[in-house]
């Protein structure tokens, strides 16, 4: 049952804000976790107020030090000693999910879903006034993150996304990291919302599960996106039982760390909310029933460097994409020699739409010759792009490493191990491999299928047999972590073949 709002709990015209399993009453200025008041001090409230206001926004030390002390000259660390409190909190009551960042050298930001909720008062037959259930407000139907960038290369899947999600109710967009799942997601739902507005007549709810930890935490988060406080531990049949009276298209975002819990989720929604719709964004398919599994393929890149003109190398969205990120950054004017270049970085980064993204925030410190050749493998994995980004898209690295660990030991065994191979390997040179590892070879083969089904490691099935290959840089991230396995101080050589 949902819980339903007491007319003492919040002023009649107040919203209240939902994150996690907690309620906000900004005007009450409390703060409650399932129905219990929640005691966070004058000072470090003020600080909540300012940063849920302004969520996923990262707020100045002088900013929050403007809100909460305007007249008054308090020490530089103030700001962080009340976060710090804040933090305390939210860990004691709600260790599996974050809830404030920090974003060294510029300030906070409050990283949870927040849900903008009202109570309602209704009269029943009597006249007499009655509660209902404390909800998201009709006139707010669209609540995905908007959009902030041109999208580039992506026009043919959008179009064949949005025609699959219309005649599909399960879709889920699958990619490496960085590849751009969630940015075509969003333009996708934005696409429906104004073409196919009367078929989901409640709009989009955007869902982002990056933030959790915890797999039961995945129908919080989807509750608290819906505008929905349950009254129990799971908020499950709550759920159901709105999703069941509404026409809506729900956007599950960041499920591969949560993969079998959106799973579940997903076909329980399907089961009994006839009118919704899923669309999910994964590394690996959700592996539910009725799921449709879209790859969402590399940006083009040439094939060969014997693409060198200028109109033919702009016909690549690759290069386009990455033009038009260097612009942005430094104003950059790219001659038809430098073209050249940026077609040898994007055959390099695989198309791979953040490693782009990425490699362009830097040609004005590091210039297009050292990212095309002169930059190695291990250094282009420490190139950070934008600071506003999420931790996780800051660099290569961090992409890769949620990667990794989302892998089995298994898979990570074998992970490290593949990147002694350079160029195209088969599954007996891998069990060669791994044979100090008393390893089946089921086992192998249930690990490198693994890590082609999450985007790590690409199979041909063009040939008589399957052969499998890893892109540069994710070679280059899996051996430093076969180095840093074996404790080795200095790179082993690169091995052609069996090891």
């Amino acid at each position: 049952m949902i819980a339903c709002s007491d007319e003492s709990s919040a002023p009649a015209n107040e919203d209240v804000l939902a994150f996690g399993r907690f309620q906000l009453h900004p005007m009450k200025r409390v703060l409650l976790k399932e129905g219990q008041a929640v005691a966070v001090g004058s000072r470090a409230m003020e600080i909540l107020l300012a940063l849920t206001e302004r969520a996923g926004a990262i707020l100045s030390n002088r900013e929050l030090l403007r809100r909460v002390w305007p007249d008054t000259v308090v020490e530089a660390g103030t700001v962080r000693v009340h976060v710090g409190h804040l933090r305390k909190v939210f860990r004691e009551l709600d260790p599996h999910m974050e809830y404030v960042q920090t974003v060294t050298g510029r300030g906070y930001r409050f990283v949870a879903p927040v849900s903008s909720l009202r109570p309602f008062a209704n009269t029943d037959a009597s006249g007499d006034t009655v509660s209902t259930p404390l909800v998201r407000e009709p006139s707010r139907r669209h609540s995905q993150p908007p959009r902030v960038a041109p999208i580039i290369g992506r026009a043919r899947s959008i179009r064949a996304l949005v025609d699959r999600v219309v005649r599909r109710r399960l879709v889920t967009i699958v990619g490496p990291g960085g590849s751009g799942k969630t940015t075509v997601a969003v333009c996708v739902a934005d696409t429906l919302m104004h073409t196919s507005a009367a078929v989901w007549r409640h709009g989009v709810c955007f869902v982002d599960l990056a933030s959790i930890a915890e797999p039961g935490l995945v129908s919080h988060t989807l509750a608290s996106a819906l505008g929905i406080v349950p009254a129990t531990e799971d908020p499950l049949s709550d759920i159901l039982a709105c999703l069941s009276k509404r026409s809506i298209l729900l956007l599950l975002d960041n499920c591969e760390h949560v993969l079998e819990a959106s799973a579940r989720l997903a076909e329980r929604v399907l089961r009994h909310a006839p009118q919704v719709h899923v669309l999910a964004t994964s590394r690996e398919p959700l592996r539910a029933m009725e799921e449709s599994v879209y790859d969402l393929a590399p940006l083009e890149v040439p094939p060969d460097r014997r693409v060198r003109t200028r109109s033919q190398l702009l016909a690549y969205s690759a290069i386009r994409l990455f033009v038009e990120r260097a612009g942005a950054h430094a104003g950059a004017e790219f001659s038809d020699e430098d073209l050249i270049l940026v077609a040898a970085i994007c055959q390099r980064l695989a198309g791979n739409a953040l490693a782009i993204e990425i490699a362009a925030a830097n040609v004005r410190l590091l210039g297009l010759k050292a990212l095309a050749a002169g930059l190695q493998d291990d250094l282009y994995l420490s190139i950070s792009g934008l600071n506003t980004a999420e931790p996780r898209h800051r660099t290569l690295r961090a992409t890769f490493d949620r990667s990794y660990g989302l892998l089995s030991p298994t898979e990570q065994a074998v992970y490290r191990r593949v990147s002694m191979f350079v160029g195209d390997f088969d599954l007996d040179q891998v069990i060669a491999a791994v044979k100090d590892l008393d390893l089946t070879r089921a086992e192998v083969f249930a690990g490198v299928m693994s890590l082609v089904r999450k985007s790590l490691v690409v199979a041909d099935v063009s040939g008589e047999g399957i052969s499998y290959r890893l892109h540069d840089l994710i070679r280059a991230h899996a051996c430093e972590k076969r180095l840093e396995s074996e404790g080795c101080q200095s790179e082993l050589s690169d091995v052609k073949g069996v090891v």
